[in-house]
Parts: structure tokens; sequence; C-alpha cells
């Protein structure tokens, strides 16, 4: 340990400061979804997202339990980029500028809308269209997005920030974006009130009221607005399947959500899954290597769910993949290393995040870690990583573009 220290500069955390926003984000994000997805749960009797067809009976203590374990398994992913490791943090004060500008902002969000109109993107479900939207997406759009916007944050970046998010919506026909779009908007505005705490205060706690209402009374209905969402969606991928009103609410939930996907795989009798050795360090790689061919986690369940012959797949939660492990045809001690390197590279990616000047750092963890949590997938967080490398270069190069013009003037 001693060494470690001297070696590293190892604390083991950063000062760790729960502020409103950090309390307002994880309701947004975690905490209220997993409400909604329970409520469904419990008054229906049956799961939602993909496994809505699925009955499952249980009373309100047992899915209580479920839901602990859910909340409780992924706070040791939230607290490993608050690890304070020197070189770390001498990676990341380099690796992005301290903040960018509004020239800077608009170039590249104008640059970014002009492709995404002129080349589109490449559509939920589908295989590149074309050459520059293949390129595009080696981007995450919406990872380029929440950067730009969190290393901004004003109302430049906010507006420029909510278009791009729905216009990705619309080209990528998937409305995930629209979800990251209410996140930056409330973040923003709910930030402007850190002066009147009481008011912070007021509005979590009211959220809270809101979401139960939602959940377990009748009172608050949203079906309809949901309903005519997805159908919309429907129509931009051009899918004849008529929506059901009644289960559009569950197929939601379960979108934002994989408290669903957790209990099935907790509760269904799923024989030993085959799965390659070191698994996850072959997803790690795969970017480098695309002929590489992997029968990891995800893979492996899917296919004996849904078949070998399918074309979609359902995710699995951080608790689930967990569980599937230990589930798979290996040794304990082989998943407790694929455990290891899906920890270690996550704690590896927690430097790459961007620092706001303007917002705690446990927001930023959360918005980013948001997709690859909910999915469970060590893919996700391998594409967040490859997204932000590129990012942070295409930044970089634009200041020291913008500085040595502003020095030879």
């Amino acid at each position: 340990m001693r060494l470690l220290y001297k070696t590293l500069k190892i604390r083991f955390f950063e000062k760790i400061n729960l502020d409103q926003n950090v309390l307002f984000t994880y309701l947004f994000f975690y905490l209220g979804p997993l409400i909604l997805s329970f409520g469904d749960i419990l008054k229906n009797q049956r799961l939602n997202g993909d496994h809505i067809a699925q009955i499952f009976n249980i009373n309100f203590i047992n899915l209580f339990y479920f839901a602990f374990i859910y909340l409780g398994t992924p706070l040791f992913i939230y607290f490993l980029p608050l690890i304070k490791i020197k070189q770390f943090r001498i990676l990341r004060k380099n690796f992005w500028p301290n903040k960018v500008s509004n020239k800077l902002l608009l170039l590249i969000f104008s640059t970014l809308t002009l492709l995404i109109y002129f080349f589109g993107l490449i559509p939920v479900g589908s295989g590149p269209t074309n050459f520059v939207a293949y390129l595009i997406t080696l981007i995450n759009p919406i990872f380029l997005v929440l950067t730009i916007f969190f290393l901004s944050f004003n109302k430049l970046s906010l507006l420029f920030s909510s278009f791009l998010l729905f216009m990705i919506a619309i080209y990528s026909k998937s409305f995930f974006s629209l979800f990251i779009l209410l996140g930056i908007n409330l973040i923003y505005f709910f930030d402007k009130l850190k002066n009147r705490p009481k008011l912070q205060w007021f509005l979590i706690i009211g959220t809270l009221f809101v979401l139960v209402l939602i959940s377990f009374t009748e009172i608050l209905d949203f079906s309809k607005i949901l309903n005519f969402i997805y159908t919309f969606r429907q129509d931009l991928r051009g899918s004849e399947v008529q929506t059901n009103p009644e289960a559009v609410y569950g197929y939601a939930i379960g979108r934002i959500s994989s408290f669903s996907s957790m209990l099935y795989i907790f509760t269904s009798k799923i024989s030993s899954l085959e799965l390659d050795f070191l698994s996850n360090l072959k997803v790690i790689i795969k970017p480098f290597i695309s002929d590489l061919t992997i029968n990891d986690i995800t893979k492996s369940f899917n296919d004996y769910v849904l078949g070998f012959d399918r074309e979609w797949g359902t995710i699995l939660s951080l608790p689930g993949t967990i569980f599937l492990l230990f589930k798979a045809d290996i040794s304990p001690l082989t998943a407790i290393l694929e455990l290891l390197i899906y920890f270690l590279f996550i704690s590896i990616l927690s430097s790459l995040f961007p620092t706001s000047a303007y917002l705690n750092r446990l927001v930023i963890i959360l918005f980013f870690s948001f997709q690859g949590l909910l999915s469970g997938i060590l893919y996700e967080f391998v594409n967040l990583s490859k997204s932000l490398i590129l990012i942070s270069f295409i930044l970089n190069l634009f200041q020291r573009n913008s500085f040595s013009n502003k020095k030879n003037n």
C-alpha cells in the first residue's frame, strides 16, 4: 500500500460533495426510472421493456429487496472516477481545455448539424448507410454534445445542444437522445437555483412525490402522450407494427431503466452460458482488430434467450451482467478476473471524463455513465472511451489553432 501510494500518489477518494445538483441528476437518471419501473411491475404483475410479456408475480417487500440490489450495485462504479491517482489527474488536466469558447462551440455544432443533415446517421438496428455517417458515429454525437455543453454550460450551448439532440433523435430514429435533452435542460435550470437551496430541495421532494403518484396511482396518466411519441417513432422507422396503448408505458420505462432486465435474469432458470476466456479483454481490443470474433456474456445470453438467428438484443443491467458471469461455464476465478478487467477499464476511463468549472464532477459522471450502466455491457464503456479520446483530440486541435492564430495576429 505504501509503495502504491509513493508511486501513484493515490488518495482513495476525492472529497465527495453530494450537492443538490448531484441528487437531482441521480433522481433523474437512476432513482426516478427505478420508481416508475417498480410501480409498473407491482401494479401489473409483469415485467416491462424487452420482457413485457413475462408474467412476474411478486409482493412489495420482495420487489423492494431487488430494487435495493439494483441501486446498490452500481455505487462502486460511481466512486471509481473519484479515486485520486496523480497520473490520472495530470492526464485529465491536459486532456481537456478549461472551457470551450462560443466561437468554437458554434463552429463544431454547425459542422455537426450540416454533416447530419446531408449525410444522416446510422439508424438504430441497421448498418452504415454511407461512409460519412459511419465516420460521424465513430464519435457518438451524444457524447460530443454533452462534452461541449458541460465545458461551456451557458445559454448558447444549451440552445445548440437541445437542437442537436432533437436532430439526432430524428435521424437516428431513436428517442434516447430526447431523454438526454430533457436531462441537460433540467440540470441547467436547476443549477440556476443554487442560490435558493430551499427551492431546490422542494423541487427534489416534489419530483419524488410526483413519481410516486405516477407509479402507484391512476391520478397522473401519461399513456396518451407516450402512445403519440411511440407512434411517431414507428412512422420514422417505417414500421407497420401497431403500438399497443396499454403496453407503451411498459416499453418506455424499459428504455430508461434496466430493473426489469435484472429481475428476468435473476429469476429465470438459465443454464450455463459459454464464454470466451478473457472475453472482456477481447471487447476492449475489438476496436483495433475489427475481424475479432467474441463470445462475451452479452452475446451468449442473447443467443440463449433469443436464438442464434436473432436480429436484435436485450440489455442486461450491471447487476445482471455480474450475476450471469457467475452462471457462465467458467471457473469462479475466471469470473472474478472478468469483473476485474471490467472495473479496471472503467477506472482508467474515468480519467477521461471531462471536468467542468461550473458543475460538480459527480453530475458529469452520472450523465456519461448512464448508458453503460443501463445496459451493463462493457462495449458501451469502450464506445464512450473511443468517443472521448476523439472529442478531446478535436477540441485540443481547434484550441491550439485558435491560440496560434491569436499569437500571429
